[in-house]
């Protein structure tokens, strides 16, 4: 992959007026067609927009619109009307209307207008789905499809957002000369090869939750195994004292919390190591480091599941050690319930941001590493005060944790899926302000690399 993104001003004189005095052709009316002309037009290109139908034999048949523009840049140029170009079409077929054919039509008409435009000398780029084998011995570039039409129009979000754009084409010179022009559209085109790369190309520009499954299957893991761990602790069947009814709901809640804490909790595990890492990282740390959205995502929502059963069961049934006898809660309980909900409340910006994205980069960290080391903070406090209650005294807590008589000694939930968390806002104050800022970087480098002390 070889980016062929060139700006324009980077261009020699003679590449500068020869892009900017090109004629461009856009062939449909779509959402597509009507954002490229006049993306082109207030640029100051010569853009023509063409009927949607059939091509023909490219100069004889091609019915000419009369939403032609001829902007400031190349004003001398002139543009052939109709009969011109039914006139040069009976001298020479071959002629090459435009330097830059726009193909914006369904991919079902796709094929026939190429066989149309065959002996076409400028370039047609071809911004539909269709699979083209054999184009001739045509210019043809397949770009766009990765694109929509809002994303070329919207120019100030275009700005805010460069997006990345993949394309293929017959030759170098015709792949260079589309991605320019894309350039100056906001883009950031690609070349990933010729005709060949239709599959790769496919790929970049059809996405299937790219990250998504990767990551569901890393949370599902995950929960597989604490579900199981909260079966063996609390079922009668093995060291606990619940029924199975209590299983559903009650347990698998347990098993929920656990694994959103640590879904929250793993991308900054992922983002620290990283950082403590020989550069280059080895591809399997760069896409963990590309799923951590999705892995925060899925955490939080785990933990709105979690909220929502503790909401639905909260009583001194089920949780008989969080009352007093006259059923009011007792203080720690009260303190516990208040750093949860404190937190949740953080969760919901940390959350939304992931969707936005219309941040700056100090605003980005502190919404995302800022609010999110404080919510952490909070769940922990929330978690580990239910773990460790003061009241009744018949409750023992962690104290109770190697006690054959309690559980078989198998430790409590809220211990197993605190500390890891406990332990990485610990590893994150180390990495982030005690080595760069107390040590003054001194033993870590600018590169992010320890070797002296790995």
């Amino acid at each position: 992959v070889k980016p062929a993104f060139r700006p324009l001003a980077a261009l020699s004189a003679k590449e500068r007026r020869s892009i900017l005095s090109s004629r461009i052709g856009v062939l449909g009316h779509g959402n597509m067609g009507y954002a490229i002309f006049d993306n082109f037009k207030s640029q100051g290109y010569i853009v023509t927009h063409l009927s949607h139908g059939e091509l023909g034999a490219a100069t004889k048949t091609l019915a000419m619109r009369k939403r032609t523009s001829v902007g400031s840049v190349g004003t001398n140029a002139s543009v052939d009307t109709a009969a011109d170009v039914e006139k040069k079409g009976e001298e020479s077929p071959q002629v090459a209307i435009f330097d830059v054919l726009f193909v914006c039509v369904p991919a079902k008409h796709v094929s026939e207008i190429l066989i149309g435009l065959s002996g076409f000398r400028g370039v047609i780029v071809d911004t539909s789905s269709a699979k083209i084998e054999n184009v001739g011995d045509i210019s043809y570039v397949k770009a766009l499809g990765d694109i929509s039409a809002y994303d070329i129009v919207h120019k100030e979000e275009r700005i805010s957002k460069i997006r990345r754009t993949y394309l293929i084409g017959t030759s170098t010179k015709a792949c260079m000369t589309v991605a320019t022009l894309l350039g100056e559209m906001d883009l950031e085109p690609i070349v990933l090869g010729d005709l060949g790369q239709m599959g790769p190309l496919r790929k970049k520009w059809y996405p299937f939750f790219t990250g998504w499954w990767q990551a569901f299957l890393i949370t599902f893991g995950v929960w597989f195994l604490t579900a199981i761990y909260a079966l063996c602790r609390y079922l009668d069947t093995a060291a606990g004292k619940y029924d199975q009814s209590r299983a559903p709901l009650y347990l698998m809640n347990k098993a929920i919390c656990w694994t959103g804490m640590w879904m929250l909790a793993l991308p900054f595990w992922i983002g620290g190591i990283a950082k403590l890492m020989c550069k280059p990282l080895c591809s399997c740390m760069v896409f963990m480091l590309d799923i951590r959205k999705h892995l925060g995502i899925l955490g939080a929502l785990l933990i709105v599941s979690h909220v929502a059963i503790s909401t639905l069961i909260f009583n001194n049934k089920y949780y008989g050690k969080f009352f007093k006898e006259d059923g009011t809660l007792r203080e720690w309980a009260e303190y516990s319930m208040i750093f949860g909900v404190t937190a949740f409340t953080i969760l919901i910006p940390v959350s939304v941001s992931s969707f936005i994205g219309k941040y700056s980069h100090y605003e980005w960290r502190v919404v995302q590493y800022g609010l999110s080391m404080l919510l952490l903070t909070f769940a922990c406090v929330h978690v580990v005060m239910m773990g460790n209650p003061s009241s009744p005294s018949t409750q023992r807590g962690w104290k109770a944790i190697g006690d054959k008589s309690a559980h078989l000694g198998v430790p409590s939930i809220t211990f197993v899926s605190s500390v890891p968390v406990l332990l990485l806002l610990g590893f994150r104050f180390l990495t982030d302000i005690v080595m760069p800022y107390v040590c003054c970087g001194a033993c870590m480098p600018k590169e992010g690399r320890l070797q002296k002390f790995l």
